[in-house]
């Protein structure tokens, strides 16, 4: 029965991530890194964890009227921008959604406010990069 079973050891899920042979989504890929980590450092995951520093986010969802993930390489200049006004002390995430016509802009920073501004100044940046490849975000 499998609830005789007990749960995998991260050594057993690093061998099981191993011998995959096909590409793994990004999330799939962070929980190898991951399962790596607590396996290489011998310190069960809630020691490891301890450290990471919780940031407020701003989550934008830009509208744009066809999906087109190359709209993230002509604001490329203002992902940089954004990346350098934060420095160390934030990241920007842009991703243009799988299905869907829009880009998600997400800012973490020490505060709401330190990423509220990089995160509308992103947003506006991808409706202008959106209307210039003859799109208009609605």
């Amino acid at each position: 029965r499998p609830s005789d079973r007990l749960p995998p050891t991260p050594a057993e899920i690093r061998a099981a991530l191993d011998a995959q042979t096909v590409p793994l989504p990004a999330e799939a890929a962070t929980g190898r890194v991951i399962a790596d980590l607590v396996v290489r450092s011998g310190r069960p995951l809630s020691e490891l964890a301890g450290v990471v520093r919780r940031l407020p986010q701003v989550l934008l969802n830009v509208e744009v009227a066809r999906r087109d993930p190359a709209i993230l390489d002509a604001v490329a200049a203002d992902v940089a921008a954004a990346e350098q006004t934060l420095g160390d002390e934030g990241r920007v995430l842009p991703a243009a959604h799988g299905t869907e016509p829009l880009v998600r802009v997400m800012v973490e920073a020490p505060t709401e406010g330190r990423a509220r501004a990089p995160a509308d100044r992103l947003a506006r940046a991808i409706r202008n990069a959106a209307a210039v490849r003859g799109d208009t975000d609605g």
